[in-house]
């Protein structure tokens, strides 16, 4: 197959991918970046400059992908986000760098991978987590065997100490207690009145 060939299949990737050189000239891009960052302004067709065109906090400073690059970073990843059509999208950016004949570092290529879908379901992963961990917090659960006295109903906890069984329920869970008569103790102690 010709290389041109596989250079335009690889470069025409879903994943947005631009090329910028050392004076933050945007020297190509694909059709997926075009879409993703909004076409080309008419009037900086031939000079267009990458923080022009997508602006970032990290924009020419030490943080920027091609900064990076040129301090001497063979691999540079970071997590910006970029507000688009009124929502806020979280981005991968892998950077490399672009080099000449001579190896000297002419620009670099970065990738933009839209991960706001995932950091989505991971928000909302955690705030589940944060609901259960709460929950669980508000549960107080008894479980084993618990030794109660067959005649007196009263409960013996580790320490080997003898309380009411309301008084130990209570102490272990968030269970509170009111009192009533049942149907059979009522009619069992009303005979005698």
């Amino acid at each position: 197959m010709h290389k041109k060939k596989i250079f335009e299949a690889t470069f025409n990737h879903v994943i947005p991918i631009c090329v910028t050189d050392v004076n933050y000239n945007i020297i190509e891009a694909n059709d997926a970046y075009w879409n993703f960052f909004g076409p080309i302004p008419t009037a900086n067709q031939n000079n267009l400059k990458c923080y022009d065109h997508r602006p970032g906090p990290s924009c020419q400073t030490d943080k920027c992908p091609l900064q990076q690059i040129i301090s001497g970073t063979l691999n540079f990843s970071c997590e910006p986000s970029k507000e688009k059509d009124g929502k806020l999208h979280y981005l991968i950016v892998t950077a490399k760098p672009l080099l000449d004949d001579d190896g000297n570092i002419a620009g670099v290529v970065e990738f933009f991978q839209d991960i706001s879908e995932r950091k989505e379901l991971e928000d909302e992963k955690q705030s589940l987590i944060k609901k259960l961990q709460t929950s669980l917090e508000q549960v107080k659960l008894l479980s084993g065997f618990l030794p109660i006295c067959a005649y007196c109903k009263k409960v013996r906890d580790d320490t080997g100490y003898w309380s009411q069984i309301e008084s130990y329920i209570r102490d272990h869970s968030e269970a509170e207690f009111s009192h009533g008569i049942c149907p059979e103790c009522v009619e069992k102690f009303t005979e005698n009145d």
